[in-house]
């Protein structure tokens, strides 16, 4: 469907130039501007190129468990390079910033439907080890790249979740997020006292 020429499938809309950008394009008239995905919730996640380079980080970093809750609310997923000062590493053919603009055109379509008021919770992190980081040939360090995510989205009323390497693996939490909780849970003051004394019990 998507050739990076001419114009978008079913739209008179022009390509962007980019194989990659076009399905987003296409995506964001037929689904987000028409209120068929949740756009207070975004997911930020690797796509299959992660296949690539398997074993450049560490087990589970493709994050394919985390998805489940993310479909559960449906919404609105992407794997877009914050960056507008080169090309994405994953499309170097692209028009340098192509992949900013996209994602800057799906966080105002959430920020307008969500009225400027609900914020938009999105789920991931940028896929340094893989993609838009000096891992991949690209310009930019790992926690720049992450900063630079956190300012661009926080613009748009959206924060993060950020389920990156350490917690790239959360299975089933479209069913555990049913889980009754209570209204509050309340921890005692434990004192410098109280820490002496549990620790001579247990020598």
């Amino acid at each position: 469907m998507f050739t990076g020429k001419g114009f978008l499938p079913g739209l008179n809309i022009r390509s962007s130039g980019s194989v990659k950008n076009d399905p987003y394009l296409w995506f964001i008239e037929k689904y987000m501007k028409l209120g068929r995905s949740n756009t207070k919730y975004g997911a930020y996640y690797i796509d299959q190129y992660w296949r690539k380079k398997p074993l450049c980080s560490v087990p589970n970093h493709h994050t394919l468990t985390n998805h489940d809750f993310f479909v559960s609310k449906r919404a609105f997923f992407f794997d877009l390079s914050p960056w507008g000062d080169e090309p994405a590493t994953d499309d170097l053919n692209q028009k340098v910033g192509t992949d900013l603009e996209t994602l800057k055109q799906m966080l105002l379509i959430a920020y307008k439907q969500n009225k400027g008021i609900d914020f938009c919770y999105i789920g991931g992190f940028p896929s340094w080890a893989f993609k838009y980081t000096k891992h991949a040939e690209g310009m930019h360090d790992d926690v720049p790249t992450e900063w630079e995510f956190s300012k661009i989205i926080s613009a748009y009323n959206a924060f993060k979740d950020a389920d990156a390497i350490g917690y790239g693996a959360l299975a089933n939490a479209s069913f555990w997020q049913h889980f009754p909780l209570e209204k509050e849970y309340k921890q005692s003051w434990v004192s410098r006292e109280n820490l002496i004394n549990l620790n001579s019990a247990t020598l």
